[in-house]
């Protein structure tokens, strides 16, 4: 490829991930496009991970290190960003590793189509044997901010994560991940696509997403602040973007959906089934599911249909796919 010079920042967040930190670094070391600046943030880890930051660092000069107190992902994040030169920003979580032409394919997709964030496709990677990709093929869109917060809305192509995008650096001037919330990613996201004039996406994909086991277990902390973030957007949406409302809807009813199925499949919290299914059936008569994958209307009819009959199949699926998955 022609020798870009600009500089691209990656920021890795590192804790508790010992086994597959050598495998994150290694595919992003070996980048086709090597004019990186690797920012490796050692949050407090326990275990060998900042060793194997150190030993990485001193193979690699274009490798830094931070050492900082455990503060969670978004913090270990921030720090990266409060540090990096880079005119473009990458996060890859360090359990998870990219093809060698991720950062090129990203970046020839953002200066090619001038836009402010590029983004791919993704495996969902359970082993060496077994990955799907998530979730379309041959699909190339250039998108305004209103269109991609649609879209991002739909839960189809892209998605909420944070990490198989590139994104120039200026969109993060005034905008920080929250500290202490899960569902970090989709508190800022929109809000990236908000400060964008375009957006890219091609669905070819490049990041593995590692599905470890037990990471979907259904007895850890129940994530309501998904509730949050999507009610904020919706908020956002009614505020900037009222042609994006109905697919905010349809994303703020897919979220309390998703904390439903958690409860349901847990051993926590059952008092608050009732509480999320309520709001759910509030927009039984507004919500609009066009643009909505096929699975995600069967499963939203369903709910409306009968959460008794939801609750069964629900809970049928989510062995089946414990057993499939050895999860």
């Amino acid at each position: 490829m022609k020798n870009y010079n600009q500089l691209i920042s990656v920021i890795v967040p590192c804790y508790k991930v010992e086994d597959y930190l050598d495998e994150c670094i290694t595919s992003i070391v070996n980048q086709t496009y090597k004019h990186l600046e690797i920012i490796l943030v050692d949050d407090g880890s326990p275990d060998n991970c900042p060793q194997i930051c150190d030993k990485w660092s001193r193979k690699d000069s274009r490798i830094k290190v931070i050492h900082k107190k455990n503060g969670g992902l978004s913090s270990a994040r921030n720090a990266g960003l409060d540090i990096a030169k880079g005119e473009y920003i990458s996060f890859i979580d360090s359990d998870d590793f990219i093809d060698k032409t991720f950062i090129e394919f990203l970046y020839m997709n953002l200066i090619k189509n001038k836009v402010d964030i590029s983004c791919c496709g993704y495996y969902h990677y359970f082993n060496k044997n077994l990955k799907e990709v998530r979730h379309f093929k041959n699909i190339q869109l250039l998108m305004n901010s209103c269109e991609a917060i649609k879209t991002m809305n739909t839960i189809g192509y892209f998605g909420v994560g944070s990490w198989n995008k590139l994104y120039k650096r200026e969109l993060f001037n005034n905008i920080r991940f929250p500290i202490g919330k899960l569902s970090e990613d989709w508190f800022i996201l929109y809000k990236l696509i908000h400060e964008s004039n375009k957006i890219y996406y091609d669905s070819q994909p490049k990041y593995y997403y590692r599905q470890r086991a037990g990471s979907i277990t259904r007895n850890i902390k129940i994530n309501y602040d998904c509730e949050e973030a999507s009610k904020e957007c919706l908020e956002f949406c009614i505020e900037n973007y009222p042609d994006a409302i109905p697919s905010a809807v349809q994303s703020y009813v897919l979220a309390c959906i998703g904390i439903y199925n958690t409860i349901l499949c847990s051993n926590n919290e059952k008092n608050k089934l009732n509480l999320y299914k309520n709001k759910v059936i509030k927009y039984k008569d507004s919500i609009n599911l066009d643009g909505i994958d096929n699975f995600r209307k069967i499963q939203i009819k369903l709910f409306y249909t009968s959460t008794t009959l939801y609750s069964i199949i629900f809970k049928a699926y989510d062995l089946f796919r414990k057993v499939r998955y050895r999860m």
